[in-house]
């Protein structure tokens, strides 16, 4: 009935927007942990928008931001199970299911952002992408998130000053060897705790991107921000393996071309919103921000070395591959 009603209306030269009704369309839920007004919320939106106008109204997609329906890891449990069809994700949590990724979550294994991005619209980005099949599900695409980077209470301007601290991580391994490895004692939580966690002591520091300190108001708890960029770690668009299934090959391409867009999108918002973000914290918040230089970079890295060493196991032809690219 559903594709009988869209030839017609196609012939009839209707416009497929408005001429689909909502019962005959294919309604999609996408969860997201962050915040309606953050930028990768906008642009989910614009996304969906992008996917109703392609496919004639045929394909509409619900956003539901602010954690709605659940945090990051329960969300990609239930796409993987098909109980939800979509959801936004960093790739931390991720790795658990796909451990192929793993290998993203490595500890300045990334130059530059400019570096990070030869990698995922290359070769190694699409086979990265394709392991989310293992897991019934489907990547659509890289979403830029910026560079994580530590905060706390006190400044953390070399190797040293991490040790002993109470650093939260999210529940990955990976994450927690890193602080641990830096002399901390890593403490994984849930996003939504960190904030009472810094403000009772039981945590020192955390870290996160950059427009995520301030959209969750750490800055309040921890004015130190040390842009170290320990890791520049993309997130990705999944969709369960059974919603992606149920759509026609036109509709499948309409979305493929909407989620190419909004990796572009998301580029370009984060550059003006991390521009914006920096200049308020300096002079809204007082916070104090950090910039290590190359030497003391390096002896971080060193640091996280016993991370390559013990997950980089399996990893080393990826990981050469992607330290070979310009």
């Amino acid at each position: 009935m559903k594709r009988a009603f869209r030839f017609c209306a196609a012939a009839l030269g209707f416009a497929l927007f408005a001429g689909v009704p909502a019962d005959a369309a294919t309604t999609l839920r996408l969860g997201t942990d962050q915040v309606r007004d953050f930028f990768t919320t906008v642009a989910l939106r614009e996304f969906a928008d992008q996917v109703a106008g392609e496919t004639g109204g045929s394909v509409r997609i619900e956003v539901y931001d602010g954690g709605q329906l659940g945090q990051e890891k329960a969300c990609i449990e239930q796409v993987q199970f098909g109980a939800l069809d979509m959801a936004k994700t960093s790739l931390s949590p991720l790795s658990e299911f796909i451990p192929g990724l793993n290998v993203m979550s490595f500890p300045y294994l990334f130059r530059s952002m400019d570096h990070m991005w030869n990698v995922l619209l290359g070769d190694i980005g699409r086979e990265l992408l394709a392991q989310a099949g293992e897991a019934q599900m489907v990547a659509l695409c890289w979403l830029d998130s910026g560079s994580r980077n530590f905060y706390g209470k006190k400044p953390l301007r070399d190797l040293p000053d991490f040790a002993g601290l109470k650093i939260r991580v999210p529940e990955s391994r990976i994450m927690m060897g890193m602080v641990d490895a830096l002399g901390g004692h890593a403490t994984p939580m849930p996003s939504n705790d960190v904030y009472s966690s810094l403000q009772t002591g039981v945590c020192d520091a955390a870290e996160n991107t950059i427009p995520r300190y301030l959209d969750m108001s750490h800055q309040e708890i921890a004015p130190f921000l040390t842009i170290d960029m320990h890791n520049i770690v993309p997130e990705t668009l999944l969709i369960s393996q059974a919603a992606w299934n149920g759509l026609a090959p036109d509709e499948q391409k309409a979305v493929n071309r909407a989620a190419a867009a909004l990796t572009e999108n998301t580029r370009k918002k984060l550059q003006s919103v991390e521009d914006e973000v920096l200049d308020r914290l300096a002079k809204e918040f007082n916070v104090t921000i950090i910039r290590p230089d190359a030497a003391v970079i390096a002896r971080l890295r060193q640091a996280c070395q016993p991370i390559y060493d013990e997950y980089g196991k399996g990893y080393a032809d990826i990981v050469g591959r992607i330290e070979a690219v310009k």
